[in-house]
């Protein structure tokens, strides 16, 4: 599913979070900015991704499915070091900045990886910047943003 890098988050819910801006939401139909991310960006979303633990956690909006890859139509998984696997396609990674969020399917990492798939530098410089041990969760900020959101008409 497409979403415009930068628009304000509304992704499955009838109200805008004005807080939350998508990022890394690519279609094989759209166009999207590419070139190189770097290796210690790439490095830093997977361990962003393959850490969730009770005090960190990014995750928000995890299904019981998997969405394979819009261009490759894989299931993506990722064996690691400790003999566990990280699959892809079935939350979104939400990354917080110093004021508001980035919303993004967690393929994103995929994407940067197969597709060189270039995010913005303000994202860029937002997944650097997490601290993995922090007490952050993502899925409760999300659903605090819910319950306080107010329902805007959708076009």
């Amino acid at each position: 599913m497409f979403i415009e890098d930068g628009s304000v988050y509304r992704y499955g819910i009838p109200f805008e979070l004005p807080l939350v801006r998508t990022v890394g939401w690519l279609d094989r139909d759209h166009v999207f900015t590419q070139g190189i991310a770097g290796a210690k960006f790439v490095d830093k979303l997977w361990r962003i991704i393959e850490t969730r633990t009770d005090s960190f956690d990014l995750h928000a909006n995890v299904v019981r499915g998997i969405h394979a890859c819009n261009f490759c139509g894989e299931e993506i998984v990722r064996k690691r070091s400790d003999g566990k696997r990280t699959i892809l396609g079935y939350s979104e990674l939400w990354v917080p900045t110093t004021e508001s969020w980035f919303a993004a399917p967690t393929l994103i990492v995929h994407y940067v990886e197969k597709y060189s798939y270039l995010p913005s530098s303000s994202f860029v410089a937002a997944v650097m910047d997490v601290d993995l041990e922090s007490t952050i969760n993502a899925q409760s900020v999300f659903e605090a943003m819910c319950a306080s959101a107010r329902p805007i008409e959708l076009p």
